[in-house]
């Protein structure tokens, strides 16, 4: 799986999922790697960070990314999904406490390195 393109996604408050359409064979590959890009409203950042579920309703997220956060530029969230086989839903966690702040994704991609 490998997505790039700049999906921007603007006017958030709260938390926000976004979730891959279709599930997605984890089972040969060592990473889930996000590349995006933060704004601020009143010096506080968008948060986001990612996750994979066997669920597409939003519920039983498991290998979970550290917080990426405070950055106009590109940043990169890993999760590690090593022993996840089968097929799982990609997620993407937003959190924003104004809805003046913008999200950027730039890629999503699966890898081994």
């Amino acid at each position: 799986m490998t997505g790039s393109g700049n999906y921007i996604i603007n006017n958030i408050s709260g938390t926000i999922y976004i979730r891959t359409n279709t599930a997605v064979n984890l089972s040969s590959y060592k990473y889930l790697k996000l590349v995006n890009s933060y704004a601020k409203y009143n010096d506080v950042w968008n948060k986001s960070r990612l996750c994979v579920s066997t669920s597409p309703n939003y519920s039983g997220f498991t290998a979970y990314s550290s917080y990426g956060t405070g950055s106009t530029s590109s940043s990169t969230l890993i999760s590690d999904i090593t022993l996840l086989t089968g097929m799982y839903y990609v997620y993407i966690e937003v959190y924003s406490v104004s809805p003046y702040n913008t999200y950027k994704i730039y890629s999503i991609t699966l890898s081994n390195t």
